[in-house]
């Protein structure tokens, strides 16, 4: 049976940037996050093991809730900016160049949050879906067909309609 596995490609980022202690090329440019997100989606997929894999990424541009909700997100870090060594998103060519190495497909759409994306993804594919991300929110997506895993390390959590029901006393819908 198809399984597509669904990576939540800037929770994955900020997991490695600041999971896994510094890393300079002999040029000074920190690298740290990039080989992080490699190990972390690398581990992911053996855990998983899915027939299909998309990581999704926000856009660089601000959400289009800014513009009906002007408040959306300001308490978010500003990283524009901050040097390279402060911001995770200044690895992010690089990473994508990596996962083009690894013919890792992924996709970011203007106008459009990684978590929307991946919620019609979800709802859409017939077949089962693995969410790869600590995200909370991406729990009331969790049906017969789809679970959430958050990796972590030494303990990973596989996310099923049962687990959200025990953890949290609520089903996922």
């Amino acid at each position: 049976m198809s399984k597509l596995l669904l990576v939540d490609g800037h929770n994955v980022l900020f997991k490695a940037f600041y999971g896994i202690p510094e890393k300079l090329l002999s040029d000074g440019r920190p690298v740290h996050g990039v080989i992080g997100f490699i190990s972390i989606i690398t581990k992911i997929i053996k855990l998983t093991e899915p027939t299909h894999l998309l990581v999704v990424f926000d856009p660089e541009e601000k959400p289009s809730r800014a513009t009906l909700y002007p408040q959306y997100k300001q308490n978010r870090h500003d990283y524009g900016g901050k040097p390279d060594r402060e911001n995770p998103f200044s690895q992010l060519a690089d990473i994508k160049k990596s996962l083009d190495c690894l013919q890792i497909k992924y996709v970011e759409q203007p106008g459009y949050e990684a978590d929307d994306m991946i919620a019609s993804y979800a709802s859409c594919i017939p077949n089962d879906v693995v969410i790869a991300s600590s995200d909370t929110d991406f729990l009331q997506l969790v049906c017969k067909k789809t679970t959430m895993f958050r990796y972590h390390w030494k303990y990973p959590i596989l996310f099923t309609e049962t687990l959200v029901q025990e953890k949290f006393g609520i089903p996922p819908t």
